[in-house]
């Protein structure tokens, strides 16, 4: 199981910082050429993250670093 921590969030049902349980599958969709919505099942139902180009490079790094 992954865990997705909800920083920063517009719908109420979630608190801030909310854990979610996922499964390890996540989905990457290129919606545009500079925006990208990543997607997973959760215990509480379909979380989607859109991230611009630069925010998905950065999301990659940082867990490249947490790999090492």
């Amino acid at each position: 199981m992954s865990k997705i921590i909800i920083t920063n969030i517009q719908k109420t049902e979630f608190e801030p910082y909310q854990v979610l349980n996922c499964s390890a599958d996540f989905s990457v969709i290129e919606k545009n050429p500079d925006k990208f919505q990543i997607f997973t099942n959760t215990d509480n139902g379909l979380v989607t993250i859109e991230l611009n180009k630069e925010d998905l490079k950065q999301l990659l790094n940082k867990i490249q670093e947490t790999l090492r």
